[in-house]
């Protein structure tokens, strides 16, 4: 629903799914539907919110040893840290999302993580890592069918890195991150 507009409408079936399962003490579930509901809340901005959320996923995946949740919820507070502007805390949130994922091999995860760390990349200044990574996330989800960037649409740095970078070199960097696989740009992201 929230694809067609009615974020609204997509919050109050989400909640309504996270008491549902809460109340009949789906742990892994009541996990993923307050991440949920946290990026529904950095959509509109609200960073507290989404931070109570999230607190309270991670530590619902973490007690049951939920893996997945665990990458999902602390990829997503390296989004909160970013519109905080807190590029440090994001970075760590990311590096823990990047090591679940390469661990289970959830490429969307990693998808996630390694748009994150473009996305820190480039409020950090560093265009061209931010552009090769960039690249790398996009095709490392692609065989997945995930779209990190249709899936974060809520951080805008790099679009300041192309502007500063240009269109053809943009597209350079792009199409190198694109070559890479997920191992390379792990080591492209953390080698700061």
């Amino acid at each position: 629903m929230y694809r067609f507009g009615e974020i609204e409408k997509a919050i109050e079936l989400t909640d309504e799914a996270y008491r549902l399962c809460r109340g009949v003490g789906d742990i892994s579930l009541s996990a993923l539907w307050l991440s949920n509901l946290a990026e529904y809340a950095l959509e509109r901005g609200k960073t507290a919110e989404a931070r109570r959320r999230l607190d309270e996923s991670l530590e619902l995946a973490r007690l049951i040893d939920d893996p997945r949740e665990t990458g999902h919820a602390l990829a997503t507070f390296g989004w909160v840290d970013l519109l905080e502007g807190d590029l440090k805390h994001a970075f760590s949130s990311f590096e823990e999302a990047a090591a679940i994922a390469q661990r289970l091999g959830a490429r969307w995860l990693g998808a996630s993580a390694i748009w994150g760390f473009a996305q820190v990349a480039a409020a950090g200044g560093d265009a061209d890592r931010a552009a090769r990574l960039a690249g790398a996330a996009t095709e490392f989800g692609r065989s997945v069918g995930y779209d990190p960037a249709g899936a974060t649409p809520f951080a805008p740095p790099l679009d300041d890195a192309r502007a500063a970078l240009g269109e053809q070199a943009w597209q350079k960097a792009r199409d190198e991150g694109a070559a890479l696989d997920l191992d390379a740009a792990l080591r492209l992201a953390l080698d700061r």
